[in-house]
């Protein structure tokens, strides 16, 4: 059931970071004094300096029989145009899976220091560090306005805005992308709800702040250890000022590479507009041409070529430890393992970590089995064509 959540959160985080987008100031000033950076955002993702909004958490999903509900709050602070945020959930879901009954709770803390995240788990009393996911795509290279950028990214990605809404007094644009619809003010997502698969959730803002003084003390994160979110190892806290400075320029390098395959891509749709009679076959040539030749694309392509037959060694490990699994608590460590394998790929570096438990039967190990095999299925077909590439 949790590839039926996860398209849902996919869903959700796609638009929530839409309303995101411009380290402009940041790549430009990167020659001015060490005075003018300080004052300097890292990242303007919204286009309100700061604010305190609290959130009202519904969910459910009627999946084959199987039911949920969830209630729960949620928190948002933020500062410097978004480039420190930080987000707490409170939730409940209550699940009844084919007949199995269960209560899950979920207290988790998520602060964006810039180019870096970190995710702690209050139950479990440790923090995950891992760059920010799709940082350099947040990043553009103009001076257009943050929400008309924002909108450009939305209708990239087939996003419609599809009406206005009020929230709190506030009027909002309403987008709608992958089953999803989201109230936009200022950049700022003040009502979201998803409908996908029979899984529906929704958060609405039920109280909102902007432009206010955010104490620094505000960010400060409980003394739990804290591990790599790509291979659990951990981290020697004196360490991480010197690794969120290595994100922040890893991210700007990053999104100079996306600069310059915009550019490509922008140069690419010219010359297709100036080449009415050219055929698709010729328009797919000179578009593969232009992503070929970019750095940001080499890069991620060479980033999965070496990581994919590390991930088809962790499936086939996953595939036969669970197999050979007789109970909930060896499949637990199957599951565990796996991860790890497929953490070292770099391919996935993240996890869910709500799905800390799970049911446990017959059917149950019958079905994750099967979608292992279609996994890897799909990888093993694929992978020969990467490597000859």
């Amino acid at each position: 059931m949790k590839y039926f959540n996860q398209i849902a959160l996919v869903s959700t985080l796609l638009i929530g970071f839409i309303g995101c987008g411009d380290a402009t100031d940041t790549i430009k000033n990167e020659n001015k004094t060490a005075k003018a950076s300080v004052t300097e955002p890292f990242i303007t993702k919204y286009a309100v300096k700061s604010a305190n909004i609290e959130y009202e958490i519904k969910g459910s999903m009627n999946i084959m029989g199987s039911t949920s509900e969830t209630i729960g709050t949620k928190e948002l602070i933020f500062s410097e145009y978004g480039s420190h945020e930080l987000t707490k959930v409170h939730k409940v879901e209550k699940q009844n899976m084919m007949g199995e009954k269960r209560e899950l709770k979920t207290d988790t803390l998520e602060y964006i220091k810039e180019a870096t995240l970190y995710k702690v788990d209050l139950d479990k009393k440790r923090i995950t560090r891992m760059q920010v996911p799709g940082i350099a795509m947040l990043m553009g290279a103009s001076d257009e306005d943050i929400v008309e950028k924002a909108e450009k990214i939305m209708k990239n990605l087939g996003g419609q805005k599809v009406g206005t809404d009020k929230v709190l007094g506030y009027s909002c644009d309403v987008w709608s992308l992958m089953g999803s619809k989201q109230c936009l003010y200022q950049g700022i997502p003040l009502k979201i709800e998803t409908d996908v698969l029979g899984v529906k959730s929704s958060e609405i803002a039920t109280k909102a702040t902007f432009d206010i003084e955010v104490d620094k003390k505000v960010f400060k994160l409980p003394e739990f250890p804290v591990i790599n979110g790509i291979n659990g190892e951990s981290l020697d806290k004196s360490t991480l000022a010197q690794m969120d400075e290595k994100d922040k320029k890893d991210a700007l390098s990053g999104s100079k590479n996306m600069a310059e395959l915009g550019e490509a891509l922008k140069e690419t749709q010219e010359k297709i507009k100036a080449n009415p009679n050219m055929s698709k076959e010729q328009q797919q040539e000179v578009m593969i041409e232009a992503l070929s030749s970019s750095k940001g694309v080499q890069s991620q392509f060479e980033k999965m070529k070496n990581g994919m037959p590390k991930m088809v060694e962790a499936m086939k490990f996953g595939k036969k430890c669970l197999t050979d699994a007789e109970s909930k608590d060896e499949a637990k460590i199957c599951r565990d393992k796996t991860e790890a394998l497929i953490k070292e790929s770099g391919i996935d570096a993240e996890y869910d970590e709500e799905s800390e438990d799970f049911s446990w039967s017959k059917e149950d190990k019958k079905q994750m089995l099967i979608e292992i095999d279609e996994g890897l299925k799909e990888f093993e077909k694929t992978l020969p064509c990467i490597q000859k590439a």
